[in-house]
C-alpha cells in the first residue's frame, strides 16, 4: 500500500517536480496498488456494511428516527461516493472515524435483530468481558509498541532524506557531502527496504563526484584558461563520463578504460552509487530516475554485467 506514486512516474506524461502520492478516486488506487483481490475485499467490506445498515433500518425493531441506522447510511453512501473523487479513507483521521460508526452500526444490529430473527450470522462467539479485554489491551499495546519502533525508524528516515535534498552543491563542502552519506546510511540500517533512502544515498555519491571531479578540471586547467560554472558541471557529469568511456571502448582502449574503472575516486563515489540504485531497482522497479542513472553507471561494471541501456 500507499505505493501509487511509484506506478505513477512511468505513465507520467509530462515533466513535474510535482509527486503524487494518491490517485483521486479511492477504487482505482486501490485497484493499483492492491489489484483485484485488494479492490474485491474493499467492495466486500462496503456490501457487507450495506446489508448491516439495511437490515437495522428496515427491521420492525427500529424506529424511523433511530440515530445510529441514520448515522450508518449517511457514513456509508458519502463515503462510497466520494472515494470516486478523493483518497479519504487513505486518511488515518477518515479510515477510523468510519471504522468506529460502523463498528456501532454493526453492534446494535447485533443486539437488535439478533432476538429477532434467532440468528444472526455476523456474530461472533461470546465471550466473557474479561477475556475480550484482556486479549484487546495486548493487541493495543503490541500494535503501539510497533507503532512507536516504526514511527522512531521513519523519523530517522525522514531527517535523512530532508538533509540530503537541502543540500546547497553550490556551498557545500566533500565533509558536508559525507556527513549526509553517514546520515543516509544510519538510516538505511534501519530501513534497508527504503527506496527513497537507497536513491537519495546513490544521488548524494554521484553529487560528491561531480564536486571532486570539478576540482581536479580546475587544478588541471593551463594557466589563464577558465571554464564557466556549466562547463565543469557538464564535464564533470555522470552523463559525460559514460560518454568517454563508449568512445574509449569504441577506440579499442580497453586498458585506460580499467584505468578509469579503477580510479580511487570512481570507487569512492560512483562505484557505492551504483550498489545503492540496484538495491533501489531491488525495492521498487518502478523508478525510471533509477533506470536512467545505472544505465550510465553500467559503464563501470564488468563487461560481463554490461549493459544497461
Amino acid at each position: 500500500l500507499v505505493t501509487y506514486n511509484y506506478f505513477y512516474r512511468p505513465y507520467q506524461q509530462h515533466g513535474s517536480k510535482a509527486v503524487f502520492y494518491h490517485a483521486e478516486n479511492q477504487y482505482v488506487e486501490t485497484l493499483i496498488e492492491a489489484g483485484v483481490v485488494g479492490l474485491g475485499l474493499l467492495l466486500a467490506a462496503l456490501l457487507l456494511a450495506a446489508i448491516t445498515v439495511l437490515r437495522l433500518s428496515r427491521s420492525r425493531l427500529t424506529g424511523k428516527a433511530d440515530g445510529v441506522a441514520c448515522v450508518g447510511l449517511f457514513v456509508l453512501v458519502t463515503q462510497a461516493t466520494h472515494g470516486f473523487l478523493d483518497f479519504g479513507l487513505y486518511l488515518p483521521a477518515n479510515m477510523l472515524t468510519m471504522a468506529v460508526l460502523m463498528g456501532a452500526v454493526s453492534g446494535r444490529a447485533v443486539r437488535k435483530l439478533a432476538n429477532a430473527s434467532g440468528n444472526w450470522y455476523f456474530a461472533l462467539p461470546s465471550l466473557q468481558p474479561r477475556v475480550v479485554f484482556a486479549l484487546f489491551s495486548i493487541l493495543l499495546i503490541g500494535n503501539s509498541v510497533l507503532g512507536w519502533i516504526e514511527l522512531s525508524r521513519a523519523a530517522i528516515a525522514d531527517d535523512a532524506v530532508f538533509e540530503a535534498r537541502h543540500l546547497d552543491d553550490d556551498n557545500a563542502t566533500t565533509a558536508d557531502y559525507r556527513a549526509r552519506i553517514k546520515q543516509l546510511l544510519k538510516a538505511i540500517d534501519h530501513r534497508p527496504d527504503d527506496v527513497e533512502l537507497h536513491l537519495h544515498l546513490a544521488d548524494i555519491y554521484m553529487r560528491l563526484y561531480g564536486l571532486q571531479t570539478r576540482e581536479l578540471i580546475v587544478e588541471q586547467l593551463p594557466e589563464g584558461r577558465e571554464l564557466t560554472e556549466d562547463q565543469l558541471r557538464a564535464l564533470s557529469s555522470i552523463s559525460e563520463l559514460y560518454r568517454r568511456v563508449c568512445q574509449m571502448e569504441q577506440a579499442g582502449l580497453v586498458t585506460q578504460v580499467e584505468r578509469m574503472r579503477a580510479d580511487p575516486l570512481i570507487q569512492e563515489t560512483l562505484i557505492p552509487a551504483r550498489s545503492a540504485l540496484l538495491a533501489a531497482q531491488s525495492a521498487c522497479g518502478w523508478l525510471p530516475q533509477v533506470e536512467l542513472y545505472l544505465s550510465y553507471l553500467s559503464v563501470l561494471a564488468e563487461p560481463a554485467q554490461q549493459r544497461i541501456n
